[in-house]
């Protein structure tokens, strides 16, 4: 007899754990979405746009933000910060109701200096080692209200087609703030960037020191044997001086939006270390057709 009840258990079993696991989902829908945009990033400051889209009338509910300063590893191994900072948390006064879509639209932007920017590696002071060059910024939300933002990484609006931006929001409760979110915005470059610009810079800073060192070998020789300098020692140089400017154009638009990279002064360096060779390669032409006369 208990056997003819035991499919009836069984419906009223799975149908029960069923109802739970609704329960469950419902109580972590997701209600809000997290987006960034970033304006403008040249290594030394960002500019960024925050929305947080929130289903609901929270026109009168209050969020606040928070931009945590960039951290550094000291010889102990311990994280101290760049610059003497307090916690300032600000409260988002951009906020907007759409009654047709019945969202709440939360829009922060700002401007981040160094002190709470994080770029690098930078070999010299302000500029970037281009392009292994990184990008990060990191806040903290504290709404209200109850909210459920959508986590996970998700791609980040930048202002330069040569990078990729990436945009995550992780819930980060602690005792003073339960309902905290912690959002992270990356920017760098895609691998394959990274390669061929590498090859590409490599090659070119390589190619153009290495003539310059054959071009000074040249002229050297040539005026301890008191001979004519080759006329391919002055046309290589010229065209040396020309060729730099030229490529720092070309390479302007792979670099963008930053202004100055450690690539920059080696390359520029070439400019005057060619002019020397002409310069000297003139007067000793000169000199030689004085003593002919």
């Amino acid at each position: 007899m208990c056997f003819r009840y035991l499919p009836i258990l069984l419906l009223v079993l799975i149908s029960l754990q069923s109802s739970m696991s609704v329960c469950l989902v419902s109580a972590d829908i997701v209600d809000s979405r997290a987006s960034a945009e970033v304006i403008s990033f040249n290594g030394e400051n960002i500019v960024f746009k925050l929305e947080i889209s929130t289903s609901g009338n929270h026109a009168c509910d209050k969020m606040w933000i928070k931009i945590e300063p960039t951290y550094v590893s000291s010889s102990g191994g311990e994280q101290v910060s760049t610059s003497v900072s307090v916690e300032i948390w600000r409260m988002i006064s951009d906020v907007v109701y759409y009654e047709s879509t019945n969202k709440t639209v939360f829009t922060y932007c700002c401007s981040c200096d160094s002190a709470f920017y994080k770029a690098g590696p930078k070999l010299l002071p302000g500029l970037l080692v281009f392009p292994f060059d990184e990008h990060g910024l990191t806040l903290f939300i504290e709404p209200s209200f109850n909210i459920t933002i959508d986590e996970g990484p998700s791609i980040c609006r930048l202002s330069s087609p040569n990078y990729e931006g990436s945009f995550e929001a992780r819930f980060a409760p602690n005792t003073s703030q339960p309902r905290m979110y912690r959002l992270a915005i990356s920017i760098k470059h895609a691998p394959s960037f990274v390669f061929c610009c590498t090859l590409m810079l490599v090659a070119t800073a390589s190619s153009i020191y290495i003539l310059t060192i054959f071009l000074f070998r040249s002229l050297c020789s040539s005026l301890r044997r008191k001979q004519r300098v080759n006329s391919d020692v002055i046309r290589v140089a010229s065209t040396m001086i020309f060729f730099v400017p030229a490529f720092e154009i070309a390479f302007n638009s792979l670099k963008s939006p930053l202004p100055l990279t450690i690539w920059d002064p080696l390359m520029i360096l070439v400019v005057p270390l060619n002019a020397v060779v002409i310069i000297i390669s003139l007067r000793h032409e000169n000199h030689e057709e004085k003593e002919k006369v």
